[in-house]
């Protein structure tokens, strides 16, 4: 055989080439033929567009209108919510929302079949919205002939009363039902219009105005002509089969035609048809001539091809053997270099099938990061440690490698891990991983996953060692800002601390309600939770919060309280007194020995210290001297309300950004003199007034703009002195506390019955929020929920023979006054 064709190689050849010609030319003839049949049908697509694009304008004004464009025109000034327009069966037509379109309308509230509700007005919850809606019905002659839905919002009455919710639902109602009888009126009038085209004189006068084409005919669903611009067809029966889309040549009356039915609505496929006849004889004619040209085409590219057939194949055998070698080099130099960037890419480059097993081909990168060969191994083995962890992965894998994926790609790629801590050795590294699916050739089956690893271990080192830095420098510099009352919040922590040891003790050997012990427990660690927060002391706060968790499962039984709870509790409230300490002596490292010691330093004016002096020269007076030494002394110690008052703006802005608001605090009186110990004793209250007040009273940007206020919430705080008393008022412009809601959360809370609770006004229903325990808040966060904030405020300044005050309006703001005897040491003794 191998003899046979090296004797005949040429004329092999030269017969190759004959064919191969001879099969271009007749190749040539079929796709020309083809080019003009597109040209033909390109032609006709466009006639059948335009006839089909008249046809349907003058449906669309029945079927589709353009009632958003009406609604916007005589909405009233409405907040339309939802609009629909649906045909009687209750499929949408038309819909603010698109997707809706062509779906049938349901509603938990709509009943289709029920027409004895069209027409009536009913209250309905839509997304979470209160909305009035109305199914109108549009109805001639009393046929019903479709039906609008349409629903308003009227959230913005949830905050009114009853009375006037009503009066203004019942005014809506009118304006709504002026707008639903004009669209009514709109859709019957544009129904008359369609109605009243003759299509007979549209479709003559179409082919006048066009070149060959022979008939224009409109068919019904079961193959009838309805209309035609050959009055002889106008009602013959063509056949249901005729109604299917099609083209094709056909010869009537002797001539060639192309004849071509399509719907005329592509989105009703059982509605009307056009059929369309159009002259082909020209088309007929050109391939008949394009035959005779591809016959004689191929005879003459026979004789060319038996003429350099031999001479082509030498030329072209020589060149395939330089570049069969040539191309060979390259792939050879090519592997090379792929190998060599993936042994020094510096990460992880590996690929599994859909067994999961990682194949021979990876980056040297691969084994430094495993220390081993991951070639052969399951890569979820690899990845993970856990079973947990390999059962997840294999199941999102058996999701890339699946046919039948119910989420995309993409979006299956977003749920994988991104980063994962391994273990090798004794060391743990985390991982970023990156997957990238490789596909079968023209199909959309992942063949092969690529993962990219990347060792992030000291990447991630240098991350929390630079938060921690920043923290520690945060820490640093409030507390030197306000070292006074870091002191005093130092002291009084040790305070709270030793109470709480001796609190403990108290609780193991009585035999007793527990609750003010652990109310007064909660109220300490909630203080030094919230002041922690302020000083940027967040490993104490958040131990803190941890210890109050646990005294909330004793409030609420779900935790008894036994030698090992008390031990345990021990333990957290000595590490709590030990990361305070830590802070000091971390602080005396950094800014000198001084610093810890507890001493304090107050600056005085020096009118102060001159006016002193003058009363210790005249010593040797009478008592009232005396007297006024004592008071100049007590003066000596002065300090302005603004220095401790000074964190507090920053506090109220940094709690409005973790809880996505705007809020500004403004100080007024700042200059008001106070005793030190009334200082101190300030410090809890405040934080906890003003983080409530940031937290439950001022509201999101969204909910503020809603009622017409500002997006950046405003809370005053205004320090006076009257009647020896400091008087500190905290004002904000927020949503005010509603005595209905605190009745409600009181009665569900169980703090009173509900008969007290009825007989309460709304005086003493507000004032119940700094009952020990109560908190309006559903959910426990580091802010709020515990029911422990007011309860410190109003303990605190009765403590020192204070009192307060407690004022508020919904939806205009809460007032909250502390009123403190000028002197602690008078009123305490």
């Amino acid at each position: 055989m191998m003899e046979f064709f090296k004797k005949h190689n040429i004329t092999i050849l030269c017969l190759t080439l004959i064919i191969s010609l001879s099969s271009l030319a007749v190749y040539n003839y079929f796709h020309q033929k083809d080019i003009l049949l597109q040209q033909l049908n390109v032609d006709t697509d466009n006639i059948v567009q335009s006839v089909t694009s008249s046809i349907s304008k003058f449906s669309a004004i029945k079927d589709v209108m353009n009632i958003q464009d009406l609604i916007k025109n005589i909405s009233l000034k409405l907040d339309i919510f939802e609009f629909r327009y649906l045909d009687k069966d209750g499929i949408i037509l038309n819909s603010m929302f698109t997707e809706e379109i062509g779906k049938k309308f349901e509603r938990p509230n709509f009943d289709i079949s029920d027409k004895s509700k069209l027409g009536e007005f009913y209250q309905d919850e839509r997304d979470m919205t209160s909305v009035l809606a109305i199914s109108f019905p549009v109805n001639r002659d009393e046929e019903l002939i479709s039906i609008v839905d349409l629903a308003v919002d009227i959230s913005e009455f949830d905050y009114t009363s009853e009375e006037a919710k009503e009066a203004s639902i019942q005014r809506m109602q009118t304006d709504v039902t002026n707008l639903v009888n004009s669209i009514a009126s709109s859709v019957l009038t544009s129904l008359s219009i369609i109605e009243t085209v003759d299509f007979f004189d549209f479709l003559n006068n179409f082919l006048k105005s066009t070149e060959n084409i022979v008939e224009v005919a409109i068919l019904d669903k079961d193959g009838k002509v309805t209309v035609s611009s050959n009055p002889e067809r106008t009602g013959k029966d063509l056949g249901k089969e005729t109604t299917q889309t099609q083209r094709g040549f056909m010869v009537e009356q002797g001539k060639d035609i192309y004849r071509i039915i399509d719907h005329i609505d592509p989105d009703k496929p059982e509605g009307s048809h056009l059929m369309l006849l159009i002259d082909a004889t020209s088309y007929v004619s050109n391939v008949r001539q394009m035959l005779y040209t591809a016959i004689a085409t191929s005879l003459f590219t026979i004789i060319f091809a038996l003429t350099i057939a031999y001479s082509i194949y030498r030329i072209n055998l020589e060149r395939a053997k330089k570049e069969n070698a040539c191309l060979e080099a390259k792939v050879k130099e090519r592997t090379k270099e792929v190998g060599d960037i993936l042994d020094n890419v510096g990460q992880s480059i590996l690929t599994v099938s859909e067994d999961l097993i990682v194949n021979p081909e990876y980056s040297l990168t691969s084994e430094e990061i495993f220390e081993q060969k991951p070639a052969g191994i399951s890569v979820e083995k690899l990845l993970y440690q856990t079973e947990e962890g390999e059962t997840t992965f294999k199941d999102w894998a058996n999701f890339v490698f699946g046919d039948d994926r119910l989420i995309d790609m993409d979006g299956l790629i977003d749920i994988a891990d991104k980063e994962i801590t391994i273990t090798v050795g004794e060391k743990n590294k985390i991982i970023h991983a990156e997957y990238r699916p490789i596909y079968e050739e023209g199909s959309e089956k992942v063949k092969k996953i690529m993962l990219v690893l990347t060792d992030i271990t000291q990447q991630k080192e240098m991350e929390a060692q630079n938060a921690k830095e920043r923290e520690e420098h945060e820490q640093v510099v409030k507390i030197l800002r306000d070292q006074d009352s870091f002191f005093s919040f130092l002291n009084d922590s040790k305070t709270i601390i030793q109470d709480a040891e001796r609190i403990l003790e108290k609780l193991m050997e009585e035999e007793m309600d527990h609750t003010p012990l652990i109310n007064e427990l909660f109220r300490g660690m909630h203080t030094i939770k919230g002041t922690a927060a302020v000083f940027s002391i967040h490993n104490v706060s958040l131990l803190a919060h941890d210890i109050e968790n646990t005294f909330n499962d004793i409030r609420q039984k779900k935790e008894k309280i036994e030698p090992e709870l008390t031990e345990d509790l021990r333990e957290k409230i000595q590490k709590l007194f030990d990361n305070l300490e830590g802070v000091v002596t971390t602080l005396g490292q950094l800014v000198g020995e001084s610093f810890g010691t507890g001493h304090k330093v107050v600056k005085v004016k020096e009118e102060k210290i001159t006016s002193f002096r003058k009363l210790l020269e005249d010593a040797k007076a009478s008592d009232s001297i005396r007297k006024e030494l004592t008071q100049g002394f007590r003066d000596l110690l002065k300090v302005p309300i603004g220095r401790a008052f000074r964190k507090f703006p920053e506090m109220a802005q940094l709690t409005a950004e973790k809880l996505g608001k705007a809020v500004h605090l403004e100080v007024i009186g700042g200059d008001l003199e106070i005793e030190k110990e009334i200082e101190d004793i300030l410090s809890a209250p405040m934080t906890h007034i003003i983080r409530n007040s940031v937290d439950h009273g001022i509201e999101d940007p969204s909910g503020r703009a809603m009622m017409e206020k500002p997006e950046t919430g405003s809370v005053i705080v205004d320090c006076k002195l009257e009647e020896n008393h400091v008087v500190i008022r905290i004002k904000d412009d927020g949503k005010g506390i509603d005595p209905e809601v605190i009745k409600k959360l009181v009665l569900k809370k169980g703090f009173m019955p509900e008969a007290e609770v009825a007989k309460l006004s709304d005086q003493e229903a507000i004032f119940l929020i700094f009952h020990p325990g109560f908190s309006s808040k559903e959910e426990t966060t580091d802010l709020s929920g515990r029911g422990v904030g007011m309860d410190v405020v109003r303990t605190e300044v009765e403590k020192c023979g204070g009192t307060v005050e407690l004022e508020s309006e919904v939806m205009k703001g809460t007032t909250i006054t502390l009123r403190i005897p000028e002197s602690i040491q008078s009123a305490t003794g």
